[in-house]
């Protein structure tokens, strides 16, 4: 019988701890940015529940590719502003320029992957009224909007941007099964839908009407819709 050398036992047995360390640091720095981002989550108070404001919403679709005026008075009447084709970069600052500054909470914007995976554009979304929880849309073939819970007077629902792809089927059924998973609540939708209607604000659990104010009469899907 050939004798064990007894170093090469040690080795052995060192070896073994290290790869069980190794496993146990992963399973710790995991752990930490599972923890980490449930924190920049920012949920919204416990106290809110979801369901409809007792107001009427004023929200538009802004293309920055389209380069829709957003004038003063636009701004004025509106609670909620989704817009496509923002750079990242700029975010902060149309934020404050616009009055819907969300800090100290982030604001609620992801860049696009569906589109082109090259452009430093993505979706955003900016109101007056407090945002909680923005995130992408759960999609697998790469994000094609954001999404966000609105608080108003103690009712919670959301408020989506997108910007949907050659693949607009898939990526709204994607939505839609992400909605159901977050229980079906109250949504206004606004951004590219892909609709020969050329509709850009979509609702579920709310009623949307033109404003009685259109922004530009000739151009109806400029304007501003009303969701109660």
């Amino acid at each position: 019988m050939i004798a064990a050398n007894p170093t090469t036992v040690v080795k052995f047995r060192s070896g073994k701890w290290l790869v069980v360390s190794l496993f146990v640091l992963a399973g710790i720095v995991a752990a930490g940015f599972y923890y980490s981002a449930k924190q920049k989550i920012d949920p919204a108070p416990a106290s809110a529940v979801w369901g409809k404001p007792s107001r009427a919403l004023r929200v538009i679709v802004v293309d920055m590719h389209a380069r829709t005026p957003l004038t003063q008075e636009i701004i004025s009447q509106v609670d909620v502003i989704f817009v496509r084709g923002m750079v990242g970069r700029d975010v902060d600052s149309l934020a404050k320029t616009l009055g819907m500054s969300q800090a100290p909470r982030p604001e609620i914007y992801y860049p696009g992957q569906n589109l082109d995976p090259n452009e430093l554009e993505g979706n955003a979304i900016f109101s007056r009224l407090p945002l909680y929880e923005g995130r992408s849309i759960p999609n697998k073939g790469g994000s094609f909007g954001v999404w966000a819970v609105a608080v108003v007077d103690g009712q919670k629902f959301v408020l989506s941007s997108v910007s949907l792809s050659e693949n607009a089927a898939k990526e709204s059924a994607m939505l839609e099964r992400a909605w159901h998973e977050l229980g079906e609540p109250p949504m206004i939708g606004g951004g590219d839908w892909k609709l020969p209607s050329g509709r850009n604000v979509m609702v579920w659990g709310f009623s949307a009407v033109p404003a009685p104010e259109p922004i530009d009469s000739k151009d109806p899907a400029s304007g501003i819709v009303e969701c109660r």
